[in-house]
């Protein structure tokens, strides 16, 4: 029978400059580190969205730069994708030079 290590699923939000998503990354790191004290051998797994309409290079890079620092086991990665629902609550395009 194969065994596998604890885990414990999370969610992170896209990187940003803003204040209050600041806060929620540092809470987020501090409560990883916590348990993988508490737990040595944790994997921590997460998903992960990015290209969010308005996003900038920079906000990519930030939730580049949080995904390094918490060194998940496991990442689920997903492009933004367009639905018709969010256009009709008035969300602009993902990227307003024409990139994809």
């Amino acid at each position: 029978m194969l065994s596998h290590p604890p885990s414990i699923p999370g969610r992170i939000e896209q990187g940003s400059e803003d204040h209050e998503a600041r806060v929620h990354s540092r809470k987020y790191m501090d409560l990883i580190g916590e348990l993988r004290k508490a737990r040595p051998g944790i994997a921590v797994t997460s998903d992960v969205m990015v290209g969010f309409p308005g996003e900038t290079e920079e906000e990519f890079e930030l939730t580049l730069d949080l995904i390094r620092t918490i060194e998940f086991d496991n990442l689920f990665s997903f492009k933004y994708s367009d639905r018709e629902e969010l256009q009709q609550q008035g969300w602009r395009a993902k990227f307003p030079n024409g990139k994809n």
